[in-house]
């Protein structure tokens, strides 16, 4: 992992738009594939992490992404961990 500081250090935090998913969809991708927080073994598609985020909005919770000279470098979001009750 290459890590590179910014010239002048600006990262803007903003809501995710539709047309973030692609790039959410690439970050995600590459941490299934090298990772083992996500306990999938086949990244979703952008179709699935639209229905995701979907769920994720409809639900009053915060969906993000970071950003740096116009381009998404991570994302973030805020969901139940288990819909169970026995988890609240």
């Amino acid at each position: 992992m290459t890590t590179r500081l910014l010239p002048d250090g600006t990262v803007t935090v903003r809501n995710a738009e539709e047309a973030d998913l692609p790039s959410i969809q690439v970050i995600y991708a590459h941490h299934v594939h090298h990772g083992v927080a996500t306990f999938e073994e086949v990244p979703p598609s952008v179709d699935e992490l639209r229905l995701r985020r979907t769920a994720v909005i409809a639900s009053d919770q915060p969906y993000l992404v970071a950003e740096v000279e116009g381009q998404v470098v991570g994302y973030a979001y805020a969901s139940a961990w288990k819909s169970r009750p026995a988890y609240r």
